[in-house]
């Protein structure tokens, strides 16, 4: 039982793709293009050299007899186009003309391909409105599969996928990305700035300089010597002598009493020596008022122009009202 199984599948297998055969039938466009529905190919495929001169492809009706002609390479396909080579846009035909007078049939057709001797070399049963493969709305071809037939978009003069299967390409392994772990950014805490207290200010009050007061300088003009009178006989005023420096010449003159020659002399001494004690004392008044400017001066000069004129105007604003 397990052994016929196992005939039936090479059988099975056989028929769709035959092992002894160099040339197949390997894809087909009943439906036509999506440009024109009667652009109609047939690709064939060899896995040898072979010269196809003498060889024929027709339908089981009859309708479609294509005589072939020229050769196909081993691994190569052989292009079969409708009416002229602008059936496959962009695609050389190896041969094209009529097939028949009404084409390949959408409700279905059997194709058949013979050696230059008549022999059945392949053959293609797509009746029953093709229900093997193909698809009249989508334009899908045909097309020969190691599991058999099968509709996909079409690929004329190329491979189907079966013809000689490419080993599968190494899935590549993804190399994982290598996440960078973000560095945590510090976060600075602001430092309170420090509130810097003011120190109190200290108010420096200038205490007035008092302005000296101008020395009273005294005249130098000398003073006239009246006569000479005796003292004795001077009369009171009644005036106070507020003056430590007493002049005669301002005093009430008092009547002149005839007086002894001796009287006489001794009040012209008196007087001479009153004169010479009143020139000492203004010699000596003066000099010490010019002595008290110089320092003053000299003051102003250490002290700074602007102390100067500062104590000057506190001075002044004290004794203003």
């Amino acid at each position: 039982m397990k052994m016929g199984r196992f005939l039936f599948i090479i059988l099975l297998l056989g028929a769709a793709v035959p092992v002894s055969a160099k040339v197949i039938i390997n894809e087909v466009a009943w439906m036509g293009t999506e440009i024109y529905w009667q652009d109609e190919w047939i690709e064939l495929y060899s896995d040898a050299d072979q010269s196809l001169e003498g060889w024929s492809l027709t339908s089981a009706d009859g309708d479609t007899n294509i005589t072939l002609k020229n050769t196909v390479s081993a691994g190569g396909y052989y292009l079969i186009e409708r009416t002229n080579d602008d059936t496959v846009p962009g695609i050389t035909a190896d041969w094209f003309g009529s097939f028949g007078s009404y084409g390949l049939e959408n409700g279905g057709e059997i194709l058949i391909l013979k050696d230059q001797n008549g022999n059945e070399v392949d053959k293609v049963d797509g009746s029953g409105d093709w229900m093997i493969g193909g698809d009249n709305k989508t334009k899908e071809t045909l097309q020969r599969s190691l599991s058999g037939w099968v509709t996909k978009f079409g690929t004329p003069k190329a491979s189907n996928g079966w013809e000689a299967p490419l080993p599968p390409e190494p899935t590549p392994t993804p190399t994982p990305t290598p996440t960078s772990t973000p560095t945590p950014t510090p976060i600075t805490t602001p430092t309170p700035a420090t509130t810097s207290t003011p120190s109190p200010t200290s108010v420096i009050y200038a205490s007035p300089t008092p302005s000296p007061e101008p020395s009273a300088v005294p005249s130098l003009v000398p003073t006239p010597v009246s006569s000479p009178q005796p003292s004795s006989h001077l009369a009171s005023t009644g005036v106070p002598e507020t003056s430590p420096i007493y002049n005669s010449a301002n005093a009430p003159k008092a009547k002149k009493e005839p007086a002894s020659k001796g009287t006489a002399k001794k009040e012209v001494f008196e007087q001479k020596n009153e004169h010479a004690a009143e020139a000492s004392i203004i010699n000596s008044g003066y000099e010490k008022g010019r002595n008290t400017e110089y320092a003053w001066l000299l003051g102003g000069i250490l002290g700074g122009a602007v102390l100067g004129l500062l104590c000057v105007i506190i001075a002044k604003w004290k004794k203003s009202p």
